[in-house]
């Protein structure tokens, strides 16, 4: 993701630590959402080792720029608890599968 190489080296491995353990996403119907989750033993695990240094408990950690059929639409990217969870998007977007369908640019990284 574009949001990691804006970030500081400190941040950007910890973006990478917890986005390789992450392994259910769930996308809002309205597609203004997308929630990020490690699931382990059936339960939504949060007790990363490496968290972000985050007060307040929650923080935007980037705001990027999805670029896809044409359309590009801001997003915010979120840590709740120093732990990488949300993606809000500033309109609702259509599904896509294949990578080569979009592009992620950043605007700003916070960290």
């Amino acid at each position: 993701m574009a949001a990691k190489k804006s970030l500081s080296p400190s941040a950007a491995q910890i973006f990478e630590a917890q986005l390789n353990e992450m392994n259910d996403v769930r996308r809002d119907p309205d597609g203004l959402e997308t929630l990020i989750y490690c699931i382990k033993r059936g339960r939504s695990f949060r007790d990363f080792a490496v968290k972000f240094p985050v007060s307040p408990e929650e923080l935007k950690l980037a705001d990027v720029e999805i670029r896809y059929f044409g359309r590009t639409v801001p997003v915010a990217v979120w840590a709740v608890n120093g732990v990488l969870f949300r993606l809000e998007f500033a309109e609702a977007i259509e599904k896509f599968d294949v990578v080569s369908d979009y592009t992620v640019e950043t605007s700003v990284a916070y960290l």
